[in-house]
């Protein structure tokens, strides 16, 4: 019976210590492949660029296609389309086919306290460039 007890504490110990290790591994995996884009990068833009500043009460148009947003303060907006039924992302495991992917609505535009939004709508490329459909939205300065 002893030799038993000793058996099982010892199958027990190693399955701990190997999840421990499991675990540790992947801990060290995970800091080793971390990378990101630094803050605060200037960036170029080689196309369409302009001089003039944007102006308030003036009417603008943006679209977007896969952002992504986290902790906002809430003087931030998180815009979405709440007309057409389109989808903005599919389920990426098939070729797009309508349909027969599941779709929901992911994407928007967090816009501050000095931006009127006048539309936002969800355009129905059919997910031809990724697996995301571009979002448009209008709006003004204030």
């Amino acid at each position: 019976m002893k030799k038993a007890f000793k058996i099982a504490g010892i199958s027990l110990l190693s399955l701990v210590a190997a999840l421990v290790l499991i675990v540790f591994g992947y801990v060290i995996y995970v800091a080793a492949e971390y990378d990101r884009i630094e803050d605060n990068v200037q960036l170029t833009v080689d196309e369409g660029a302009t001089e003039a500043a944007a102006q308030t009460g003036v009417e603008y148009g943006i679209v977007t296609y896969n952002i992504g947003f986290g902790a906002y303060s809430p003087d931030f907006s998180f815009f979405l389309d709440s007309g057409e039924n389109v989808g903005t992302c599919r389920a990426a495991e098939i070729p797009y086919t309508e349909g027969v992917n599941y779709q929901t609505v992911l994407d928007g535009f967090v816009v501050s306290d000095n931006v009127e939004v006048i539309k936002v709508r969800n355009i129905d490329t059919g997910c031809e460039f990724s697996d995301h459909n571009p979002v448009e939205m209008t709006f003004v300065l204030k």
